[in-house]
């Protein structure tokens, strides 16, 4: 499933059967595809930010900050050799790149690039020793990344929530579409 972004591009599949592209957020959701369910969720969701009752980041910049962050932490460990290394660097003391290439299948200026991506987002730092560079973990920025998950967890389960009192609420109208698969044409 592929996305353009920016346009607010959805596929079939994540947006009904007849899914159109568009990038306007007033769509309703004949022009998106989306069934009458989704689509009160949705409202109901961007209702309840709206009075605050999922709460967002504090100031709209350390979003997109936490974001940047979560976004090269996990670039840095997309990786399998820079898990390993950052395993490494965690287990024992702080750790020399020709200490860290004697321990792994890949050469020592090999291990140089690796550091210097786990360096550049921040999960490993560096302090000289004598004529040696020792490298060990960082856990400020896991921790974050971390934390910016949990906060966007809790926010998913709070809408999915309000989404489920909604529909299981005493006035609900029983001749509205289902938003089951079974239902749709």
């Amino acid at each position: 499933m592929s996305a353009v972004k920016g346009t607010g591009a959805r596929s079939a599949a994540a947006g009904g059967a007849g899914a159109k592209a568009t990038g306007s957020q007033g769509a309703t959701a004949a022009q998106t595809g989306r069934t009458d369910a989704v689509a009160a969720g949705n409202a109901a969701a961007a209702e309840a930010t709206a009075e605050g009752a999922i709460a967002g980041p504090a100031r709209p910049d350390e979003h997109s900050e936490l974001v940047e962050q979560a976004n090269r932490v996990f670039s840095a460990l997309a990786d399998p050799t820079r898990r390993q290394v950052l395993q490494l660097l965690a287990e024992g003391p702080p750790l020399s790149a020709s200490a860290l290439a004697g321990r792994l299948p890949i050469s020592r200026q090999a291990v140089v690039q690796h550091l210097a991506v786990l360096q550049q987002s921040e999960l490993v730092g560096s302090r000289r020793a004598g004529r040696e560079v020792l490298f060990s973990v960082r856990p400020e920025a896991l921790t974050q990344t971390a934390s910016w998950m949990n906060t966007l967890a809790a926010s998913w389960s709070e809408r999915l929530q309000l989404l489920k009192r909604m529909a299981e609420a005493p006035g609900r109208r029983s001749d509205q579409p289902s938003a089951r698969p079974a239902d749709r044409p």
